[in-house]
Order: structure tokens, then sequence, then C-alpha cells
């Protein structure tokens, strides 16, 4: 292979420490050195993976710890919860583990050929899903703003109580955290009633890069 030629690397989400480069530069990245870590082959714009984790044992909640919402600004939280309890469970997300009646959300819901709206303004989580028997699924991706010095705010779609090809409830909920102060360090994922993640539920955390 001469100079003139043009290597061409593919860069996936699996790219691991230790890749060696051979001293040529990746398209687009100033990089020319031996090695390279995930962080530096960042593409901006996209999200990286903090946190993922499909649960092998049931639980009631789950913290991700270590982060830094005034560096990542922005992280994109998704739950794909199976009810482990026999009942309704709701699910929410608690920034900090704040359990106070410091949130509110404004939710438009489907449910058949009906829609409802409804509000909240002293909501103890920022809404994450329901589901409302034993197995039944809630499927909910939302994208929260973290950066401090603004009440945080989240935008969430999720589908609720699934079972077999019914999906009960679709929904839209726009939610605030109302606080302006503290970074955030910590996400609490919980469920309303003990084992409500349940074996084979999905969490995934992504900051903004």
């Amino acid at each position: 292979m001469s100079n003139g030629d043009q290597l061409t690397y593919k860069i996936t989400p699996e790219v691991i420490e230790g890749i060696h480069l051979i001293d040529r530069t990746i398209p687009g990245h100033k990089l020319k050195k031996a090695t390279v870590t995930p962080a530096e082959l960042a593409v901006p714009g996209l999200w990286q993976k903090v946190y993922e984790e499909t649960l092998t044992t049931a639980a009631t909640s789950k913290t991700i710890s270590g982060l830094d919402g005034n560096t990542a600004e922005q992280y994109k939280i998704i739950l794909r919860a199976i009810n482990g309890y026999s009942g309704v469970v709701n699910y929410g997300i608690r920034p900090n583990n704040d359990s106070g009646a410091n949130y509110g959300y404004e939710c438009i819901l489907g449910q058949g050929s009906t829609v409802t709206a409804g509000s909240e303004t002293a909501a103890t989580s920022l809404w994450f899903g329901r589901a409302e028997a034993l197995n039944q699924l809630s499927h909910s991706i939302g994208i929260l703003y973290a950066k401090s010095g603004y009440v945080r705010t989240m935008i969430t779609l999720g589908a609720e109580a699934i079972a077999g090809t019914t999906i009960t409830r679709a929904i839209y909920i726009p939610s605030v955290w109302n606080n302006t102060a503290n970074n955030i360090t910590s996400l609490v994922i919980y469920a309303t009633q003990a084992n409500g993640l349940g074996v084979g539920t999905f969490i995934g955390l992504y900051k903004r890069v």
C-alpha cells in the first residue's frame, strides 16, 4: 500500500480502548497516535453509552451514580420494564434520589380511540411508565436536560401496559424537576411496587457528546 492510499475505519459503538491506528488519521478526527480511547472516537452530536443493564433478578429500583449533569448537559434514558409485581406499577426517575413533591408534568394519553390530557404540579418523580399486571411491559424513552442553572426538563414518549399485541396506552409527557442548583450526580429508576422491575427489564443511559 502506497502513502497515497486511503484507509477507511468503521467506528461502531463496540469500539474499545486499544485500537491501533498505525500512525494514520481517521477522517473527521484530528487523531494521529498509536492508540485511542472510545471518548476520543466520539462523534459530536451522537449519544455515548453511560450505562446499560438487563436485569437477571427483579428489583424495586436501580441507581445510576457517578454522573455529572453539568458536563453531559443532556441524557437519553430508555426503560423497557417487565412488571414483576402482580398488579399496577408506575415507574419514575428521581435525580439525586429526590423523593419530594418537586416535580410536575403535563400529559397526553391515547387509549383505543380516546385521547385525554392531564397534569400534576406536586409529583414525587419524573413519570416514566406504567404496567398493570404481572409480566406486562412498559417501554419509555426520555430526553433529560440535566445542566443546573435551570429547572430540569424531560420529554418522554411511552407505550404502557403492553401484553401480546395490545398496547393499552400511548403517552406523551413533558415533565420537570423544580431544582435549579444541584448538579445531577445520580439517577434513580424506580417502581412503585416491590420487584416492579422484573427479570428481563432493560435500562439504558446515554449522554450527548
